[in-house]
């Protein structure tokens, strides 16, 4: 299967997964990531209830497009702590992508 992360960033090569490398395994889908990322950030934990509630299971791809609308309303937001949120959660994200736990396991 080819890693969604690198077709739409258009990077090199195609990249290729195993079937068996599923997004719960490895990538966003693992625990200690969300349980990381809903500690650090308190509305985001709220916002994964919600996101259980509604759809009775973890959606990688739908949950990462509530914390993208969450951070685009940091963003818009002229609440000088809003900002500083957001600084911390893109900081986090940037740090988790980086050491590869996070979004995309490729090479």
């Amino acid at each position: 299967m080819r890693c969604a992360t690198h077709s739409l960033l258009g990077a090199g090569r195609p990249v290729y997964r195993r079937e068996s490398d599923s997004v719960r395994s490895r990538g966003f889908g693992r625990s200690s990531l969300r349980r990381r990322l809903c500690n650090a950030f308190p509305a985001v934990g709220r916002l994964k209830s919600e996101h259980f509630r509604l759809n009775g299971e973890l959606l990688p791809h739908v949950f990462l497009g509530d914390v993208a609308r969450y951070a685009i309303s940091l963003f818009e937001s002229t609440n000088d702590l809003a900002k500083r949120e957001l600084d911390m959660l893109c900081g986090f994200m940037e740090t988790e992508s980086y050491i590869g736990s996070a979004i995309c396991s490729c090479p």
